[in-house]
């Protein structure tokens, strides 16, 4: 649900402004669908990021996304590439910071840490870049994500914004589905020293 979510969420939000000009990473992209509906808005440059096993479906729906929207463009300007989180040669690799960060489904911490999604986050972004983090709140009983991501990412810098449903698709509002934006806190010595590109 919060890969549809976030994907109508910059559609209702970029569909007047577009996203030409800027450059793009989906972290976990899995299917692809949210790094490529950035594409269809006109961003310049998309990277589709996640685990090396699944990056055949990504790319498959790179393929058809062109075909079905007309737009072979699409095939030039999106990018898959394997990304461990946290990895730091990640960034020189792929022209790091990117404009726009976009994350759907990766908090899971009965799966997954939470550290290295953070990490990965301060490697590829940069003081001018935009983090969209859609998240799907399972029950937890050890701890809630919300409250701990939260200050994880404000532990190492970022600024932590809950987006009120009232901004989201109209179309695509879930309780269960919250929408957050962070962006590097100015006083943060990484978000100091590096621009999103423009």
């Amino acid at each position: 649900d919060g890969g549809q979510v976030l994907m109508k969420f910059i559609e209702h939000r970029y569909k007047e402004s577009g996203l030409q000009g800027k450059s793009v990473i989906d972290l976990g992209s899995g299917t692809g669908i949210v790094g490529l509906a950035a594409a269809v808005l006109g961003a310049d440059r998309v990277v589709l990021t996640d685990q090396k096993q699944v990056l055949h479906i990504a790319r498959e729906n790179v393929a058809s996304c062109a075909k079905e929207v007309g737009d072979k463009s699409i095939q030039k300007r999106v990018s898959v590439a394997e990304y461990d989180w946290g990895d730091k040669t990640f960034s020189s690799k792929l022209g790091a910071p990117f404009d726009i960060i976009l994350v759907a489904d990766c908090i899971v911490p009965k799966l997954y840490p939470m550290q290295p999604l953070v990490d990965a986050l301060l490697e590829v972004s940069g003081s001018d870049s935009t983090i969209l983090i859609c998240y799907d709140h399972r029950v937890n009983h050890v701890l809630d994500p919300r409250v701990k991501f939260r200050e994880l990412c404000e532990d190492a810098g970022f600024s932590f914004k809950v987006v009120p449903h009232s901004q989201h698709h109209p179309d695509y509002v879930l309780e269960e589905c919250s929408m957050w934006e962070l962006k590097l806190n100015s006083r943060n010595s990484n978000g100091s020293k590096r621009k999103g590109k423009q």
